[in-house]
Parts: C-alpha cells; structure tokens; sequence
C-alpha cells in the first residue's frame, strides 16, 4: 500500500487521513452550481463509485467501463466479476445522449455502449 502511495501522490509511510464523510447513492456533491449524484458502482474495485451530473449529461466512472466497450479488470483478489456486471447495467440505465467519461481512453456515450456491450 505504502508503494502504491508514494508512486502516485509523492508521499511515503504516512497515515492516511482521517475519514469524516463517506459517499453514497444517496450523496449529492456540488461544484459551484453543478450538482453530482453518487451511483455505488463496485466491482472492479471495492467501494467504486460514478459521480452524475444530469443537467451537463454526463458521468465519470473510472475504470468501470471504456469507450471500446471492454471494462474494468476483475483479476484482482478484490473484484468481483458481478458486482462489475450490475454496476455497468446501473450506468446503462441513464439516458442515451449521456456523455461517459473513464478513467483511460476516449469518452463515449450510453447509446454506443449499450451497442457495444448488448448486441
């Protein structure tokens, strides 16, 4: 854990910091006037979630799933091939013109996804 830290954020065997709020389906995060709903999204990692933003039609969703239509790794010891399956039908439910934003790669939309992933 302490390599993973200081290869991305710098910082060697430091405590991590103390959590006072933990985000849910039921959490709205605002950004000046942009409002982001928490959709729980695990599988490829516990406790993933996608922030939405229904207004701009979007949503950000890590590594769960990419514009080629492939998703998230579940060779880990923790994912869960599943949980993944269930999370990315929970994205797929949003509205098609929807923009999709992954963790790599080019962004996509709901529509070219449901194509790709349910042919």
């Amino acid at each position: 854990m302490s390599s993973s830290a200081k290869k991305w954020t710098g910082l060697g065997n430091t405590f991590p910091p103390k959590v006072n709020n933990f985000l849910n389906e039921k959490s709205k995060l605002k950004i000046g006037s942009n409002v982001l709903k928490v959709i729980e999204t695990p599988g490829h990692t516990p406790g993933s979630i996608s922030f939405y933003n229904s207004k701009n039609k979007l949503v950000l969703v890590g590594d769960l799933v990419f514009s080629d239509g492939s998703f998230g790794r579940t060779d880990f010891k923790y994912s869960d091939k599943n949980l993944l399956a269930s999370s990315i039908n929970k994205i797929l439910k949003l509205p098609g013109e929807t923009q999709v934003f992954s963790g790599h790669g080019e962004d996509s939309n709901i529509f070219k996804l449901k194509t790709l992933l349910n042919p």
